[in-house]
């Protein structure tokens, strides 16, 4: 998440706990895998 623009920074990353990790994981894949090619398809309607 880091390393990918605009994520959360590495000092916030180091004092998350694994629960908080994972649902930053599960949010970023989301975003990419279904948010985004959601939006794309209503942008070009």
């Amino acid at each position: 998440m880091v390393w990918s623009g605009n994520g959360v920074t590495y000092t916030e990353m180091m004092r998350m706990d694994l629960a908080e990790y994972r649902e930053a994981v599960e949010a970023k894949v989301l975003y990419i895998d279904v948010w985004r090619p959601q939006a794309k398809k209503r942008a070009n309607r």
